[in-house]
């Protein structure tokens, strides 16, 4: 039963077409693109209104910005890391993640009645989303860059 499976599963992967498979990466990629910008724009909301949110104001939206598309990037992390391989993921992710961290300290100290140090991580956390933001906007789909694996043919730097 499990080589029929396994059969299927080539059989299913061996149709696909070198042109399929950029295609689906290609859109793969934008659909993340698309899902950072998202949380840029929630994270640049928070900071240009930092000085108007109450500490209740500012734990609703960062929760919100958590479960929502935060939770929905961050369960597709895997085929992100798949999609652009581990070392221009670590490039993207380590902004993510370091915003999320940020984000998430802003929402503690908020809660605990420090909102002005609450508030003060805001930018920080800004300053990450634009750095992941940047790095996924740096990357060329496949067919920007035919045959790129990222790594240098030698003598490439002459």
């Amino acid at each position: 039963v499990l080589a029929l499976i396994m059969g299927g599963i080539l059989l299913k992967l061996a149709k696909k077409t070198p042109g399929e498979t950029e295609a689906e990466d290609a859109g793969s990629k934008s659909a993340f693109t698309a899902l950072l910008e998202e949380i840029r724009r929630e994270i640049h909301g928070l900071d240009d209104s930092r000085n108007d949110l109450s500490a209740e104001e500012l734990t609703e939206r960062i929760d919100t910005l958590l479960k929502e598309q935060y939770f929905d990037l961050t369960t597709r992390h895997e085929e992100l890391a798949a999609l652009l391989g581990f070392s221009k993921y670590a490039g993207i992710w380590d902004g993510v993640a370091s915003a999320e961290r940020l984000i998430s300290r802003a929402w503690s100290m908020a809660t605990d009645g420090h909102l002005d140090e609450a508030i003060e991580e805001l930018p920080r956390a800004r300053a990450q989303i634009d750095r992941a933001c940047a790095a996924i906007a740096g990357l060329g789909t496949a067919a920007d860059h035919p045959g790129e694996t990222g790594k240098k043919e030698p003598g490439a730097e002459r």
